[in-house]
C-alpha cells in the first residue's frame, strides 16, 4: 500500500485568528524525544468552517519526531498555539493579475492564496511543479482560479519543464507569490530576470520557511537570519516572507 502524500490536520478553534497566509503559529509539543518544545506551524483558514485551521504535513515533515507527534493525536486532544507571528502574503489590492508558484513545499498555502485572491475579484493562475498528481492539496479550487500542473512523475498535468511553461506568465502578471525551497527561488529569479521586462522589486514575494522559525519565534534569539540586500533580516519578524529581489540566495 503507498503511504499519504499528505496528512492533513484539522484545528478546531472557539475563535479563528485573523491572520495572513504566511504567518505562522508556534506549537508547543510535549513529546520529550522532540529537540524543541515548539514548532513553528503554517496553518490555512478552513474553506468549510470559518472557525478552523487546516495543517498539511508532507511524510518528509514526519521525520520530525515533533511534527510526526502533532500528526498522531488523537481528535479532541487540545493543542497550544502562539500566534500568528511574523508577516504573511500581502496581493496588493491594484493587481488585477496574479500569479502564484511552488513546489511540494507547501502547495496548500498557495491554493488558500488563490481562493482568497479570486474571491477578490482578481485573476489567478496557480502553477505547481509537484514529484506527482497525488500531491496536490485536497483544497477545492474557486472556479475563477487556473491551475498550471508539472508533474516530474508525469502522472498528471505537464510532464517536465515546469520553469519554461512558467516563463510566459511572468509578463502576464502584475505580482507574484511563491512557496518553494531555495533551488526553487533561485531559478524563479533568473526565470523573472529573463522574461520581467520592469524593476523586479515588489514585484514577487516568497516564503522563507526553511529558517528555524521555532526557536523563540518573536525575533530575541536571532537564530532565524536571512542575507538580503539591506543587511541581515530575521525570518521570524522580518519575514518570514521576503521581497525575491532584496533577498540572497545562496549559490
Amino acid at each position: 500500500m503507498t503511504a499519504p502524500a499528505r496528512w492533513q490536520v484539522t484545528l478546531a478553534t472557539e475563535h479563528s485568528p485573523a491572520f495572513a497566509v504566511g504567518q505562522f503559529f508556534l506549537a508547543h509539543i510535549t513529546d520529550p524525544s522532540a529537540a524543541y518544545l515548539q514548532r513553528a506551524i503554517f496553518p490555512t483558514p478552513a474553506e468549510d468552517d470559518p472557525t478552523a485551521l487546516q495543517l498539511v504535513f508532507s511524510a518528509t515533515d514526519l521525520t520530525d519526531p515533533a511534527i510526526g507527534w502533532l500528526v498522531s493525536r488523537r481528535a479532541g486532544t487540545p493543542l497550544n498555539l502562539l500566534g500568528p507571528l511574523g508577516n504573511g502574503f500581502s496581493p496588493p489590492d491594484t493587481a488585477r493579475n496574479i500569479l502564484l508558484a511552488g513546489d511540494a513545499t507547501h502547495p496548500a498555502l498557495l491554493s488558500a492564496l488563490a481562493n482568497f485572491a479570486a474571491r477578490r475579484g482578481q485573476n489567478i493562475t496557480l502553477a505547481y511543479l509537484l514529484p506527482g498528481k497525488r500531491y496536490l492539496p485536497r483544497t477545492p479550487l474557486h472556479p475563477a482560479v487556473e491551475l498550471l500542473l508539472v508533474t516530474t512523475d508525469g502522472s498528471g498535468g505537464y510532464h517536465g519543464e515546469f520553469f519554461r511553461r512558467l516563463a510566459p506568465l511572468i509578463p502576464w502578471a502584475d505580482w507574484l507569490a511563491a512557496s518553494g525551497k531555495p533551488s526553487f527561488y533561485r531559478t524563479l529569479k533568473t526565470t523573472i530576470t529573463e522574461n520581467q521586462p520592469l524593476p523586479v522589486n515588489g514585484y514577487a514575494q516568497i516564503l522563507r520557511s526553511d529558517a528555524p522559525l521555532h526557536i523563540c519565534g518573536t525575533g530575541v534569539c536571532g537564530y532565524c537570519p536571512v542575507p538580503t540586500v539591506h543587511g541581515v533580516k530575521l525570518a521570524c519578524a522580518d519575514g518570514p516572507v521576503f521581497d525575491l529581489a532584496e533577498v540572497l540566495l545562496d549559490d
